[in-house]
């Protein structure tokens, strides 16, 4: 495990993002602006977590998304900076959650679940393609 990560605690992701304020975009979305209380997502997967999914990821394991209340979190971790990005990053058995904030640090938040990050993904709002379940 990176050195950096080492003393990050386990948490559960719906203390920080809930499905009814997660919304998932295709990747040329990525470039619209976003409604002043959202904050952008991406969530690596791996393919273990990619194959739990009804819908089919695509082939890099990236989903991009947007969270609600932006401030709401950085009032809850105590933040300085403006949050930019959530990274939620596949660690095999669980996931780190992370945030990159506006004066260009990176701030740690958690480890989650798999199978929180399973239930955000399949209960938030999602872009039509990944509204048809998958046929492999």
């Amino acid at each position: 495990m990176t050195e950096r990560y080492k003393d990050v605690e386990f948490g559960t992701l719906s203390d920080y993002i809930t499905p009814d304020r997660f919304r998932t975009i295709d990747e040329s979305m990525r470039s619209i602006p976003m409604g002043i209380t959202e904050f952008a997502a991406e969530i690596h997967l791996k393919d273990a977590a990619k194959q739990r999914l009804s819908f089919k990821a695509p082939w890099d394991g990236i989903i991009y998304g947007c969270a609600r209340d932006r401030r709401e979190l950085k009032k809850k971790l105590g933040l300085k900076s403006e949050i930019e990005t959530a990274y939620i990053v596949d660690w095999d058995d669980k996931f780190l959650f992370m945030l990159e904030l506006e004066d260009s640090t990176e701030k740690p938040v958690a480890y989650v679940g798999s199978d929180d990050v399973i239930k955000l993904l399949e209960k938030c709002r999602k872009i039509p393609e990944q509204r048809i379940n998958r046929k492999d």
